[in-house]
C-alpha cells in the first residue's frame, strides 16, 4: 500500500449578487451550473437530485488540474 500526503487547495472569491441568494445559489452546483457557464463541465457526478446537496460529489478540472468536491455542510 501506498500512502501519499493530501494535496489540498482552498480558494475563494468575492462577487456581487444581482439577485437574491434565494435565486443564485441553486445555480452553484454540478448540474445547474453549466446553465449559465458555457465552460462548467463537471465530470462524475454522484448525486441524488441534481442538486448542490449533503453528500454531493463530483470532479472539474481546470488549469491547477483535477479535483474532487464533496458537499459535507451547508447544503440542503
Amino acid at each position: 500500500m501506498e500512502v501519499r500526503e493530501p494535496r489540498r487547495a482552498t480558494r475563494n472569491s468575492c462577487f456581487p449578487l444581482h439577485q437574491s441568494a434565494d435565486v443564485v445559489f441553486p445555480l452553484f452546483c454540478p448540474v445547474r451550473e453549466q446553465e449559465w457557464l458555457e465552460s462548467w463541465n463537471p465530470g462524475v457526478v454522484y448525486t441524488n437530485t441534481g442538486a448542490a446537496e449533503l453528500e454531493c460529489v463530483f470532479t472539474s478540472s481546470d488549469r491547477h488540474g483535477r479535483a474532487t468536491w464533496m458537499l459535507c455542510q451547508g447544503a440542503s
